[in-house]
């Protein structure tokens, strides 16, 4: 939530946007590591 916010707090503020490339990195790895669990749960759900 932090590097959520660290990128959409200047935006509404007015300022400049600081780089992106770090906190849209750390978003990206939270999003592909539950998308991989969501995947091997399901995964294992439905070979039951």
């Amino acid at each position: 939530l932090v590097h959520a916010v660290e990128l959409v707090r200047p935006l509404m503020a007015g300022r400049p946007l600081p780089p992106a490339a770090p906190p849209l990195a750390v978003l990206g790895a939270y999003a592909l590591a539950t998308w991989a669990l969501a995947v091997a749960l399901l995964r294992r759900r439905l070979l039951r």
